[in-house]
């Protein structure tokens, strides 16, 4: 196999660059780091948008890119509440983070015991501009989670955005996760969401924001 040492490829001619033909496999080794500056075109699936890390924050919020992207998906690991018993929420904005939207917020949670004694269950609640993801987070632990926000760019009469989360974390003694399914109420599309604890602060955390190419 030769090995040919460039700096930098242009096409010989116009503006598209082609590598390689169908059926062949393009291989990143371990180790590399693929970096895209610009805008990816289709079949680049999940993109990394930004990330943003807590110590001791209020929030943390970001900027969701509904130009290019329909659907995001947020993930966040090691994130522990200042305050025991906190609850995690996500709130909404359409006008990137100015004003966040006081509608009722509907979510619904299936939670399951991963250790201990104590039963599993669900629950149901409603929330003036707030979805919650899990209940009564102990801040002896850090917890993870993801959640999928499809649709964030849609903009019509009874565009409510209908999304999913899964959190795992302390709750009291015992370990659970929560399978929650909520509905962001609006006719326009959402371009920030923020990320707080309903009591205290972020004691730690680290978020990131992925776009799901259109």
């Amino acid at each position: 196999m030769a090995t040919l040492f460039v700096d930098k490829l242009d096409p010989q001619s116009g503006t598209a660059l082609e590598i390689g033909s169908s059926g062949d496999t393009i291989t990143v080794p371990s180790g590399a780091t693929f970096n895209v500056a610009g805008t990816t075109g289709t079949g680049f699936g999940l993109i990394k948008l930004s990330s943003a890390t807590a110590s001791t924050s209020g929030s943390l919020s970001f900027n969701l890119d509904i130009t290019n992207y329909d659907s995001f998906l947020l993930t966040g690991y090691k994130v522990t509440p200042v305050t025991d018993g906190a609850e995690p929420y996500l709130y909404f904005s359409e006008d990137s983070g100015s004003s966040y939207l006081t509608a009722d917020f509907y979510s619904g949670r299936t939670y399951i015991r991963l250790t201990g004694s104590a039963a599993g269950g669900n629950e149901q609640n409603t929330i003036a501009g707030a979805v919650q993801l899990g209940t009564d987070l102990g801040n002896d632990g850090p917890g993870s989670f993801q959640a999928w926000l499809p649709g964030m760019s849609a903009a019509y009469s009874g565009g409510n955005k209908f999304c999913n989360s899964t959190y795992t974390a302390k709750h009291n003694t015992n370990d659970y996760t929560w399978d929650t399914g909520f509905i962001v109420i609006g006719n326009n599309a959402i371009n920030n969401v923020k990320f707080q604890m309903s009591t205290g602060d972020i004691s730690t955390g680290v978020l990131t924001l992925y776009g799901l190419v259109k």
